[in-house]
Order: structure tokens, then sequence, then C-alpha cells
């Protein structure tokens, strides 16, 4: 995905959620689709930040991120979950890696 594309829809989903959040411009009901448009607008936001290094970055950093976000998309409150399960998936992705290469 191109860099410009991602950081139009990561801003128009983090005005969408502002506004379905913090005023009352939507219905009452959609203020959790509003939190969830935010949510997902500050992530893409910060993919859009890390997109020209994201070449570099190892496979096993990918899948801590993905199970991270994962944990803090379902569960908010689990965010120490989330981390240390994202730690686990990290080392265990490295030492697969690491283990094919040698052999």
């Amino acid at each position: 995905m191109q860099r410009r594309v991602l950081g139009i829809i990561a801003l128009a989903l983090i005005v969408v959620g502002s506004l379905g959040t913090f005023t009352d411009v939507l219905a009452t009901d959609d203020a959790v689709l509003g939190g969830v448009a935010l949510r997902t607008g500050v992530i893409l936001g910060a993919f859009w930040l890390v997109l020209p290094k994201a070449r570099t970055v190892p496979p096993a950093v990918w899948a801590g991120v993905a199970v991270f976000a994962a944990v803090l998309a379902l569960r908010p409150r689990l965010v120490l979950l989330g981390i240390a399960g994202a730690f686990i998936v990290m080392v265990v992705v490295a030492l697969a890696q690491r283990r094919a290469g040698s052999r």
C-alpha cells in the first residue's frame, strides 16, 4: 500500500472517530463505532510513520506487533498481557528463524 493512501485513510478514520466519540454529531449508538474508528486510525497512523523503514524490520517484530495489536483491539484492559504475549511471540519467531537458518 502506498504511504500517501495509508495516511489519508488514517486521517479520515481519526476525524470520523473523533466526531463520533467527542461530539454529538453522530447518534449515541455510533459512539462505539467512533471509538473503534479512532483506535484504528491511530494504529494506521503509526504504521504510516514507520512505513519507510518497514522493509528493514525483522519478521519476528511484525509477529509481536500483530499479537499486541490484536490483544489491544479486543481487550484494551489487557495491555500488560499483550506486551508479554508480543515479547514471547517475538522470541519464539526469532529462535525459529535462527534454527531454520543454521540448518
